[in-house]
């Protein structure tokens, strides 16, 4: 199915084996949903944990299929989207524009978003970053996408911190 690498969690039988193991066996009360993110490299790296961009859409479909079949799994297709669809930049990215980061020591903010240096967005697999693509790309209406109303918001903001400055 994907071609054979270090970084077996790619591996479906890896998957099927995740599928039934001890979280998603547990009662609801215990483990209510089980969600997951992937290798989200920096430009330029040839890490042997980097999926491929042409088999990115493989992968999500055959893990869009196992949430299918293991109702704990979540991932909705809004969110398969975004895996197959990330934002392009930090700037396009709700996630990076309204979580700050800091290194362990809480001395330094990571910049440009949790993944610090050049992260390539093509390639990110970042669950948050995903999930609020999808609420971004949410019609209010069927008219009015929510990453309007918080690209105003966030202006908004911006224009009140500078006036306090």
């Amino acid at each position: 199915m994907l071609r054979d690498r270090r970084c077996e969690s790619v591996q479906a039988s890896s998957h099927e084996s995740f599928c039934s193991s001890f979280h998603l066996s547990q009662p609801p009360q215990e483990v209510k949903k089980v969600w997951f993110s992937l290798f989200t490299p920096q430009i330029g790296a040839t890490d042997a944990e980097i999926i491929p961009l042409e088999e990115r859409p493989q992968l999500i479909a055959h893990l869009a299929s196992l949430a299918r079949r293991f109702p704990k799994l979540n991932m909705p297709k809004q969110v398969a989207d975004g895996y197959l669809n990330p934002p392009q930049s930090p700037d396009e990215c709700i996630f990076a524009r309204t979580t700050l980061s800091y290194t362990a020591d809480l001395q330094n903010h990571v910049t440009p978003c949790q993944f610090g240096g050049t992260p390539d967005c093509a390639q990110c697999g970042c669950i948050a970053s995903a999930g609020l693509k999808a609420v971004g790309d949410f019609k209010l209406g069927g008219v009015l996408k929510l990453r309007s109303i918080y690209n105003a918001s966030d202006r908004i903001g911006r224009f009140a911190r500078e006036r306090r400055a």
